[in-house]
């Protein structure tokens, strides 16, 4: 019986390979998968919450002095409590619209495609956190295989240009033009 060694570069096609396979079937379930997004009411819901964290945080953000009637805060509240006075106001004037059978301008969103976005927002944070704790070279090379992995590019020569790249400029910054990375 002859058996052959496994190799960790044909280990590592198949483990792609599988992701690929993997990928493929969610984005075909998702592909038609739509819902409806109105933004106003998604803004007046965004604004509303705003408001809502402004106020719970500013406290411990605006020390005042307890014997004053007007306060640092004083303005700052006004304005939080009227922008969520206009958001509740106009989540509630578009929901009795939707309740009236009215139409309320919306927008069909693809869940597909917004999973995406997320995935790369997901990649920029954390190349955001990585860079303060492992540095700008190294955070950057796992960001751009990370980035290369995602668009599917299978091509060696792409992630060692890539990592010799990040390399060179990174010197190129620290040690010639004197700029600091983190």
């Amino acid at each position: 019986m002859d058996s052959k060694p496994i190799h960790p570069i044909s280990k590592l096609s198949a483990i792609l390979d599988n992701l690929d396979g993997f990928i493929d079937r969610t984005g075909l379930a998702l592909e038609q998968r739509k819902f409806k997004l109105y933004p106003s009411m998604a803004g007046s819901a965004l604004f509303l919450a705003l408001s809502g964290l402004i106020l719970l945080i500013m406290p411990g953000q605006i020390k005042i002095q307890p014997d004053q009637a007007i306060t640092a805060r004083t303005f700052p509240s006004i304005l939080a409590y009227m922008m969520m006075g206009g958001a509740i106001l106009n989540l509630i004037k578009d929901l009795i619209k939707l309740g009236r059978k009215e139409t309320v301008p919306f927008s069909e969103v693809c869940l597909f495609t917004e999973i995406k976005a997320l995935i790369l927002l997901l990649f920029l944070i954390i190349y955001a956190l990585l860079m303060p704790l492992i540095g700008f070279i190294t955070s950057s090379v796992i960001y751009g295989i990370l980035m290369l992995f995602y668009f599917r590019i299978r091509n060696w020569k792409y992630y060692l240009l890539l990592t010799v790249l990040a390399v060179i400029i990174g010197f190129l910054f620290k040690n010639i033009l004197h700029v600091r990375l983190p």
